[in-house]
């Protein structure tokens, strides 16, 4: 049998009346090997990857029995003979934007073990290298300038290839009001996709909320062109969960040959979004399995982008 598939990707909007969801992509940072000499750099940054080359950095002096090796030689260059290996640490500054009410500290990839400090007191820590993860650093935040610090450190044997060193990959403070959609607990699910309709399943988790009877929650649906071709609001439950199901007509589907990214505005300047996919592809499973739908990390056909966002 065959079964379409859809895949949507989505970073929440919240607009909870004069509080605001504001982002600062934190690029600028000071990084020591030592702590004590310092130098700019730009994030994601990688502390190795300039080398210089070494086989002592990932040297390892032993016998792999499964290889016939009888007695003990040196083997290396299996994490790409570079200074990963160590501690590093940075640090940069910032200020809480006028209103926020909240502030949550996401990365998206820190090698290796991360600790946290935010103004001196460590906000949380991460062991391992290759996940994103994410703080809320609320209660750490003072009114003037704020300082967070990571330290980061690599230990030998912890890898078979080159794993990289230090924040690798994006680094984003995002404030926002007391009431606020949890990007992390927002999914998008595909229940059937054609050239004719696209029906799609979105639930999203409201949270800060004393209560959620006055509270109403929207999912908007744009097209690469910009038009909205899906929209809907709820009521979330006592909980703070909202359940959407939303038809998109004649949803324009990608491929290869016609992959048309477009990434929109969003709808005010204190909302953020991302593109979401729209993509139908045949499965053939045998009769005797059940269909199965996946929406797991595909790429999209007529790009939209997706909005949810809170009034009150």
């Amino acid at each position: 049998m065959k079964q379409s598939l859809l895949a949507l990707f989505l970073t929440a909007s919240v607009v909870c009346g004069a509080q605001n969801r504001q982002e600062q992509n934190l690029k600028t940072w000071q990084f020591s090997r030592d702590g004590k000499v310092w130098q700019q750099v730009s994030v994601p940054h990688d502390w190795a990857i300039n080398g210089p080359f070494d086989r002592k950095w990932d040297i390892q002096h032993l016998a792999i029995i499964q290889d016939g090796q009888n007695k003990a030689i040196d083997h290396t260059g299996r994490s790409g003979a570079l200074p990963w290996l160590g501690e590093g640490r940075y640090r940069t500054v910032f200020t809480v934007p006028k209103g926020a009410k909240r502030a949550e500290l996401y990365f998206d990839g820190a090698m290796s073990e991360p600790v946290v400090y935010v103004n001196g007191q460590e906000a949380g820590r991460w062991n391992y290298g290759y996940n994103a993860f994410r703080l809320d650093i609320t209660q750490l935040l003072r009114r003037e300038n704020n300082e967070i610090t990571v330290r980061l450190h690599n230990v030998e044997e912890s890898s078979r290839w080159y794993p990289g060193a230090g924040l690798y990959r994006p680094v984003r403070l995002i404030f926002t009001g007391d009431i606020r959609i949890d990007p992390w607990e927002t999914f998008f699910r595909t229940l059937s996709a054609d050239a004719n309709n696209a029906n799609v399943s979105v639930n999203t988790q409201i949270k800060g909320a004393k209560s959620t009877k006055n509270i109403k929650t929207t999912v908007t649906i744009k097209n690469a062109d910009g038009r909205v071709v899906a929209q809907k609001t709820a009521s979330p439950d006592a909980q703070g969960r909202a359940s959407f199901n939303l038809d998109v007509a004649h949803p324009q589907l990608w491929s290869p040959e016609s992959p048309p990214y477009t990434r929109l505005s969003p709808p005010s300047k204190t909302a953020t979004s991302i593109l979401i996919a729209l993509r139908s592809a045949s499965v053939y499973a045998p009769s005797m399995c059940h269909e199965h739908t996946d929406s797991a990390s595909t790429a999209s056909r007529g790009s939209s982008k997706a909005y949810v966002s809170t009034t009150i």
